[in-house]
């Protein structure tokens, strides 16, 4: 009888060790990881509505023309399960349930030098293929607003880029906007994201069939 309480006794003990672990432990959990732009990928988006969403079509209206670019980091070290666990305190007995409470942060170990765009097609009879259009989109950052601008030029969307930690996720993104409407029915155009590594990412939109 005595063991079984003495067993009883050591299990509460351990219990409330594992209770305070979780108390004190999660608090402390908290870690960036590095991740690197590295891949990018693009999307039609509609513009017509209040907010703009994501668009399986190709038909866009000549003053909408829209497009979504998100960039992330491929490689496989920022897995959220792994390490997070491995930056649990290892004398928790409890390292699994600590490390999902984890609060991690994302942050940028390349940096954008600029963006830049051009025509892949005509897009005015002034305006011609290869010509770069940069200035005449502008920009929105998804969950990023320090002021009461709606949108960004690009090079105030690199400097908002390099300051800001991605929470959550590895990823970002941008929603681009065509300032000016085309006479051209068909429109498709070209990203240039070069960092602060070298190199330069380069990403095609889909074509776009303008309508009116």
């Amino acid at each position: 009888m005595k063991i079984i309480k003495l067993a009883i006794r050591s299990l509460a003990i351990l219990m409330v060790f594992a209770g305070l672990s979780i108390f004190y432990g999660c608090p402390g959990c908290e870690f960036e990881m590095p991740i690197s732009i590295n891949s990018a990928s693009v999307t039609l988006i509609d513009n017509t509505g209040e907010k703009p969403t994501q668009s399986s079509s190709e038909f866009q209206p000549r003053e909408a023309i829209a497009f979504r670019v998100t960039l992330y980091d491929t490689t496989d070290y920022y897995d959220y399960d792994y390490y997070a666990h491995s930056k649990a305190k290892p004398f928790s007995p409890i390292q699994a349930a600590y490390a999902l409470s984890c609060n991690e942060t994302y942050v940028l170990q390349t940096r954008l030098e600029s963006i830049r765009i051009f025509a892949l097609q005509d897009l005015t009879d002034e305006i011609k293929t290869t010509d770069e259009v940069t200035d005449l989109f502008v920009a929105e950052i998804d969950n990023y607003n320090t002021s009461n601008t709606l949108y960004y030029t690009l090079e105030k969307v690199v400097d908002a880029l390099n300051s800001f930690d991605f929470y959550w996720q590895p990823r970002i993104s941008i929603d681009f906007f065509l300032t000016q409407e085309p006479s051209s029915s068909s429109l498709s155009f070209e990203l240039h994201f070069l960092l602060d590594n070298g190199k330069t990412l380069i990403v095609p939109t889909p074509n776009i069939i303008v309508i009116s």
